[in-house]
């Protein structure tokens, strides 16, 4: 069964969580995050390295959004452009 892990994140802690998904053995999902280009942002150096290395496990979809919204905005934003059946929500400052 293939799932997929929505991220919403703006504050820094991306990079633990993105480490925790590289270091899983099993690669049966996708990635999609939603970064609103505050705090931590994907386009740092280091996130962007590791999203890298996780695309060569699994899918990983960025969407990249100027407009700073708050969780719930960015948390709906993820679901309405989720492409699988089941879903996992992980927080970007685990």
């Amino acid at each position: 069964m293939k799932f997929e892990i929505l991220i919403p994140f703006k504050r820094p802690g991306l990079l633990a969580s993105l480490m925790g998904l590289y270091n899983q053995d099993y690669t049966n999902f996708s990635v999609t995050l939603r970064d609103n280009g505050e705090g931590d942002s994907v386009s740092n150096e280091y996130n962007q390295v590791l999203l890298d290395l996780l695309s060569t496990k699994v899918e990983v979809n960025v969407l990249r959004l100027l407009k700073n919204d708050n969780l719930s905005i960015s948390r709906r934003h993820l679901y309405e452009q989720a492409r699988s059946e089941h879903i996992i929500w992980l927080d970007g400052d685990v």
